[in-house]
């Protein structure tokens, strides 16, 4: 799991700024155990405190997390790098690893395609169709949640379902679709009432 280092990175500001756990309290109106607490990582500060104590740092709150998206991003794609040993002899093994990612990194667009190109191998080269549903299912995630790019690769997968009749495959494309169709052109109840008056 990631690491959450706001405690951490109070102390740094803290001391870069040149002021005691107590004078901090002072201007936050907390006690000055409350501020011990948060840089020895006990605790964290209330929700309501994040954007106060950013504020006074004059600092952006990924920095008061010490969040790097870059940082994130380098590391998932070395997860998928030394996960591309396995992932024509083992398979499963690629699989578990994406699974095992996206706990981590839930929702991230470049594993849930890492695991959707596992499953569209398996499907593909080996016949596979006990994933049928979770393809789908990830498809629809990615059309819905993620960008131009991964919208092309979830309808591409789609696409590749199509292997007896094709009605599996044309049936939750167009549900897909439309679902996505109608996100776009009618993101609230309100608008798609308006349209249709």
């Amino acid at each position: 799991m990631t690491n959450i280092n706001i405690g951490n990175k109070i102390r740094e500001l803290r001391k870069k700024k040149g002021i005691t756990q107590e004078a901090l309290a002072s201007v936050l109106s907390v006690s000055p155990q409350a501020v011990s607490k948060w840089e020895s990582g006990l605790t964290y500060p209330d929700m309501e405190m994040i954007p106060v104590i950013a504020g006074y740092f004059e600092v952006s709150m990924d920095i008061l997390f010490d969040y790097d998206v870059r940082e994130m991003k380098a590391k998932i794609q070395k997860i998928i790098d030394d996960a591309w040993d396995y992932f024509f002899d083992d398979t499963q093994k690629y699989i578990e690893i994406m699974k095992g990612a996206l706990r981590e990194y839930p929702g991230n667009e470049e594993l849930l395609t890492a695991l959707l190109d596992a499953y569209e191998y398996n499907l593909r080269d080996k016949g596979d169709t006990s994933r049928l549903d979770e393809m789908i299912e990830l498809s629809q995630k990615i059309i819905t949640e993620s960008n131009r790019e991964g919208f092309g690769d979830a309808l591409e997968y789609i696409g590749y379902m199509e292997f007896s009749d094709g009605t599996y495959a044309n049936f939750y494309a167009h549900k897909v679709l439309s679902s996505r169709y109608y996100m776009v052109e009618y993101p609230d109840e309100d608008t798609w009432f308006n349209s249709r008056v």
